[in-house]
């Protein structure tokens, strides 16, 4: 079958001009042959004045649809594009209405009037679907190369709207104060995410677990004294044996500086720290102690965790608790470790209260393969109301299941590690969903990570908004981010009822160079395979001769030049002290040290 655009139909077109080959108006005259004169006949008055009246009845309500036709046309027009008027037009004088027009008139206000013809129903365009993530532009590059002493102070509007809109603070501010002000507090959100201290939960958290509702007030308040005088955190979690039976089981761990010390603290009794970890073995018993509890929970010490492998304070407490109540078990001795505090953070959580025990557990176990760090505090919004105010940092390569992920990233499949990723952020954006339903605020601060974690903050940034409206934007804070690759893009908003826009200005990519020894970075790299940066501002900050600081033998230090880090071709990528130093210098709280 030939194509439409080939019909032969187009052969028997006539080659007239447009106004010869339209057909004839169906006039007054014209419909004479029609009605069975012969030429040159006259015919009766009476024989031919029916007809005449029904075709003039017939003539005016053709011309009365077809004049609605043409005005709807006409309208339409008008709507897409707006009419001219001419000379002619203007000066054209109007038609005086002769005695057969009256006549007609007459007619059709006697005859039937033709029905109106049926509203058109017109339908909204369905919106244009957006496009996927490998064919999205990239976000702008604000390349601060040229001048080592580039500060945010001195770039020209554009670039300032680009950072406070990718930073979630609008376009910039009119000069003067209020650009300063902007500016201060969006120097203050780059460099937060460097100066984040691994989160402990303070002593206050004893009171959000079961183990703290379930004791008196007056003892859970001289427990929470006690665990605060000797940088105690404690989590709980459940433990459901072969038997069905459920044991709560309790971690300790002590961030003690004492047990940095050369000495170790069983050897010192009569320090002040030997005597805050004594006391709060003996408020541990009390609180333990059946005759004292509200509940009939089952309780077991899990581990107590210290800095100082022996003869440190998770030592000493385990005497001390032995001493003070019979013990069928001596609780597991261990080093603290960053996983400790991420995992009792997530325990102690006031948001993730709200989830069941089995769904927080589950978030831990994710968190961990993720390498998530939550951290939270209570703060207040511009209103004075009370809001909690999250930070989450995501770490980069650690082992090998991490290189594993790296390769699952360039093989185009999402990997063991991001969907440990996702697995995390469907349950946070459960619990901020949670959270709005009861009226509490809940704020992200910022959503950080650097190399993997940088792809991983992107990720889970975009699973938690596609599936809860939050209140205020979340801010990316990124490292030289690795980029993730469509299939991850399109496994992190998997099933979100919200979608997710990647192109809207979603947070800052910072990647550093030497000119003197410049490298490509992780970021540039990957860009340069095919990767896409969409909605990031990629900020590429200079480093200079005086930006890295080493120790000397003689505990001394010297400025030198900057080295490259992290893995063998990725420049100058993973030392956070050149990210502090450039960073710095940029948002304009120091100037080039030297």
């Amino acid at each position: 079958m030939a194509p439409v655009s080939d019909s032969p139909v187009a052969e028997t077109a006539s080659n007239a001009r447009p106004e010869t080959s339209r057909a004839p108006r169906r006039t007054f005259g014209f419909s004479l042959p029609a009605l069975g004169r012969r030429p040159k006949t006259q015919p009766a008055a009476a024989t031919v004045q029916a007809p005449l009246q029904r075709l003039e009845q017939f003539s005016a309500r053709h011309a009365q649809a077809q004049a609605q036709a043409q005005a709807q046309a006409q309208a339409q027009a008008q709507a897409s594009e707006p009419a001219r008027v001419t000379l002619a037009q203007l000066m054209r004088a109007p038609e005086h209405p002769t005695l057969a027009d009256l006549m007609r008139a007459d007619d059709e206000a006697r005859a039937p009037s033709a029905p109106a013809p049926a509203p058109v129903r017109t339908e909204a365009a369905p919106a244009a679907r957006p496009k996927t993530f490998g064919k999205l532009a990239p976000g702008p590059k604000i390349d601060c190369m040229a001048d080592t002493l580039t500060s945010m102070h001195r770039l020209d509007d554009q670039q300032v709207s680009q950072i406070t809109e990718a930073l979630g603070m609008g376009p910039a501010a009119a000069p003067g104060r209020e650009r300063d002000a902007q500016l201060k507090a969006a120097g203050k959100l780059l460099r937060a995410p460097l100066d984040l201290d691994p989160p402990m939960p303070d002593s206050a958290s004893i009171g959000r677990t079961q183990f703290g509702r379930g004791m008196p007030p007056d003892v859970l308040a001289s427990l929470s004294r006690a665990a605060r005088a000797a940088n105690c955190f404690i989590g709980e979690r459940q433990v459901t044996g072969p038997d069905g039976k459920t044991v709560n089981m309790l971690q300790v761990h002590f961030e003690n500086r004492a047990d940095q010390e050369d000495e170790p603290l069983a050897s010192q009794p009569d320090s002040a720290s030997f005597v805050a970890v004594q006391r709060l073995a003996a408020r541990f018993a009390e609180a333990l102690s059946p005759i004292l509890r509200t509940d009939d929970k089952e309780y077991r010490i899990e581990y107590v965790a210290c800095l100082r492998a022996q003869g440190g304070s998770a030592d000493v407490f385990a005497d001390q608790l032995a001493r003070q109540m019979p013990m069928t078990y001596r609780p597991a001795r261990t080093e603290l470790t960053s996983r400790h505090y991420m995992d009792a953070t997530i325990r102690a959580s006031r948001l993730f209260s709200l989830l069941p025990e089995g769904e927080r557990e589950k978030l831990v176990r994710a968190a961990h393969v993720a390498h998530m760090v939550w951290d939270e505090k209570i703060g207040t919004d511009e209103h004075g109301n009370q809001r909690l105010e999250v930070r989450v940092m995501f770490g980069g390569t650690q082992n090998m299941r991490d290189v594993g992920q790296a390769f699952s990233s360039i093989g185009q499949s999402v990997g063991k590690v991001f969907k440990a990723n996702h697995e995390a952020a469907v349950l946070v954006a459960k619990a901020v969903e949670d959270a709005y339903g009861k009226g509490r605020n809940v704020k992200f601060d910022f959503i950080a990570g650097g190399s993997m974690g940088g792809a991983s903050a992107q990720l889970f940034a975009a699973a938690v908004e596609s599936r809860v409206k939050l209140y205020d934007p979340a801010p990316l804070i990124l490292f030289d981010p690795q980029l993730p690759n469509e299939t991850q893009a399109r496994h992190a908003i998997k099933d979100g009822k919200l979608g997710y826009d990647y192109a809207k200005p979603r947070g800052i990519a910072i990647t550093l160079d030497y000119a003197e020894r410049s490298r490509k970075s992780l970021m540039g790299r990957m860009k340069g395979l095919g990767f896409k940066s969409p909605g990031l501002v990629r900020l590429k900050l200079g480093l200079s001769a005086y930006d890295r600081t080493k120790t000397l033998p003689d505990g001394g230090t010297e400025l030198r030049p900057p080295r490259t880090s992290g893995p063998p071709g990725m420049g100058y990528h993973a030392d956070p002290g050149l990210y502090r130093m450039a960073i710095n210098r940029f948002t304009g709280l120091v100037g080039l040290r030297r």
